[in-house]
């Protein structure tokens, strides 16, 4: 038997397992990029929701929204816009932070 093709033959599985291995983390990515994109839209659009105040992140179809908000109202609108994206399993909110009292200072 061939030395060569005895190598060749041992190393497939290994390529098709390190081809399919990056295939899929090729297609999350570009999952992930989707849904921070249409979650983005979601908030710019949103008339309730700050816009372009928030971060947003994902990773694993997870949304993390950041950023520094005037009110509870406005983190609740931004979540909920960031969940009515399809594909989004879970929202995270620990990089929001609001100040109640900023609005009544300006």
């Amino acid at each position: 038997m061939d030395k060569n093709k005895v190598e060749a033959e041992d190393a497939s599985p290994t390529a098709a397992a390190n081809s399919e291995s990056s295939t899929k983390e090729a297609n999350s990515f570009i999952k992930d990029s989707w849904i921070t994109m249409k979650v983005k839209s979601s908030l710019f659009l949103d008339k309730k929701s700050p816009g372009l105040s928030v971060g947003v992140c994902t990773k694993d179809s997870v949304v993390t929204l950041t950023g520094h908000l005037h009110s509870a109202g406005e983190q609740i609108a931004a979540v909920k816009a960031a969940k009515s994206v399809r594909g989004v399993k879970k929202v995270e909110t620990k990089g929001l932070t609001f100040d109640p009292d900023v609005v009544m200072r300006h």
